[in-house]
C-alpha cells in the first residue's frame, strides 16, 4: 500500500488540513521539517542543558509525541503542519526543563533570555573563522554583547517578534500563524520592535559614554 496524505491542501507554510493515511506518510512529511526543528531546539533549549542534550534527539523525541497525537491532526488543526509540530517542539523542550530544572521556579522567565545567550554559543565557530583579527573578534563580540542586553530591556512581545523573524528565521505568515494575527499585523510589530530595539542600543550606549 502507497504511503499518503488524503484531502490535503498546501501553503508556503507546509499543509493544511489534510488526513495522513499511514505513519509512513507523516514520517515524510515530517522530515521535510526537520532542520528548521533542530534550529529551534539549540535556540530555545537551556544553554545549561546544551551541550548535555543533542538537538536532533529532542527532535526525534518530540517527533514521536506527533505520531502519538495523529488523531488530533488527522480530526483537524486549524494551523499548518509546521506550526503544529513546531509546537509540540516546544512543549518537549518545556518538558525536559522541568525534568532537568525542577528545583528553579525561574526557568520560564528566563527562557526568551537565554535563547539569546545561546544563540552567540551557537555561532560562535563562524564568528571566529570570519573575523580577521582579535581586535575585530573583540569588536563583534562587544556589539553582541550590547545587543543582547538591549533585548533584555525591550518588552517581551517584542523580543519575541525579533526571535521568531531573526533567530529562528521564520516567514512573516508563520509568525503572524504562530501569533494568532494577522500578516499585516505581524509586520508591524516586527518592525516596531526593530525600530524599539534600536533605540535601546543607541540608548544603552550613550548611557555608557556618560
Amino acid at each position: 500500500m502507497s504511503s499518503s496524505l488524503s484531502d490535503a491542501g498546501s501553503s508556503k507554510n507546509g499543509i493544511i488540513g489534510g488526513r495522513f493515511d499511514d505513519t509512513q506518510s507523516f514520517a515524510t512529511a515530517f522530515e521535510t521539517h526537520r532542520i528548521r526543528l533542530i534550529r529551534i531546539v539549540r535556540i530555545r533549549v537551556h544553554p545549561l542543558l546544551s551541550r548535555r542534550i543533542d538537538a536532533e534527539d529532542v527532535v526525534q523525541e518530540a517527533y514521536l509525541a506527533a505520531r502519538q497525537r495523529l488523531k488530533q491532526w488527522n480530526h483537524g488543526v486549524p494551523v499548518s503542519l509546521f506550526t503544529w509540530l513546531r509546537s509540540i517542539t516546544l512543549q518537549t523542550i518545556k518538558n525536559l526543563h522541568r525534568f532537568h530544572f525542577a528545583q528553579r521556579r525561574n526557568l520560564a522567565d528566563e527562557f526568551t533570555s537565554n535563547a539569546f545567550r545561546q544563540l552567540g554559543h551557537l555561532h560562535e565557530g563562524n564568528l571566529c573563522s570570519a573575523l580577521t583579527s582579535p581586535s575585530q573578534y573583540a569588536i563583534r563580540l562587544e556589539s553582541q554583547l550590547a545587543l543582547h542586553r538591549a533585548l533584555l530591556t525591550i518588552p517581551e512581545s517584542d523580543r519575541e517578534a525579533i526571535l521568531l523573524r531573526n533567530f529562528e528565521e521564520l516567514s512573516n505568515a508563520e509568525v503572524a500563524e504562530i501569533l494568532g494575527i494577522t500578516g499585516k499585523a505581524a509586520s508591524i510589530r516586527y518592525v516596531r520592535a526593530i525600530d524599539r530595539l534600536r533605540r535601546q542600543m543607541e540608548l544603552n550606549e550613550n548611557h555608557g559614554q556618560a
